[in-house]
Parts: structure tokens; sequence; C-alpha cells
């Protein structure tokens, strides 16, 4: 009995990754859209601040995550180049996602940004790391 409860929390396993590296990428999202806004607000207004803070994370977001979904599925079928230069793309917008974070930590709180870099630290890796489980 306990080792087909235990057969299926593993078999739930992937799909939970999936699900939380997409809840990583969505929360990251939000806080990354808030900054952009913040950024382009002056330029553009707050709705147009607003929009291109919206698209802008949905492009970094979600290319970060189609490259590393992309590389995941390239590795397994053997096209290892392809692989290697979406993980290697995945990295780049890691870098860049955590230099975003720390602004974004810096924007919400100069006294207290490292706790709030921490909790976006957190999300950018769960976010790299989940998929590269499967």
């Amino acid at each position: 009995m306990q080792g087909n409860f235990i057969k299926g929390l593993v078999k739930a396993s992937s799909p939970s990754l999936i699900i939380f590296g997409v809840l990583s990428f969505l929360v990251l999202g939000i806080y990354a859209t808030d900054y952009y806004a913040a950024l382009n607000t002056p330029r553009f207004g707050s709705f147009g601040g607003l929009v291109i803070g919206i698209c802008l994370s949905l492009i970094i977001e979600g290319g970060r995550f189609a490259f590393l979904l992309a590389s995941v599925r390239d590795f397994s079928i053997g096209n290892k180049k392809n692989g290697w230069l979406g993980l290697i793309a995945s990295v780049f917008l890691v870098i860049h996602d955590l230099t975003v974070s720390w602004k974004i930590a810096h924007l919400w709180s100069a006294e207290n940004a490292l706790d709030y870099f921490n909790l976006l630290f957190f999300l950018v890796a769960f976010g790299l790391f989940s998929p590269l489980y499967l």
C-alpha cells in the first residue's frame, strides 16, 4: 500500500515540476512588469509604461522558458547542438533576470533590497532548474 503511494508521488513529480516552474516564470514576470512599467512610465505615461512592461516581461520570461524547454527536448532527442544553444541562451537570460532582480529589489526597498533579491533569485533559479530535472 505504501509503495503504491510513493509510486504515485513519483509519477506526479514531473508534472509538478513543470507546473511550479511555470508559476515561477509567471510570478517573476509580474515582478518584472512592475519594474519595466516604472522604468518606462516617465517616457510613455502610466498606461504606455504598463503595456511596455507587460510586453517586455512576456518576451523575456516567455523566451527564457521556451529556450529552456526546447533545450530539454533537443537533448532528449539527441540534438546536442541545439540543446546546448538553447541552454546557453537560457543562462544568458538568467543572468539578465538576476541583474533586473537586483534592480527590482532596490526599486522596492533600498534598505531591505537583499530580502527581495533572495526571493527573486529563488524564482529565477527554480525556473532554470525545474525543467532541467525532467
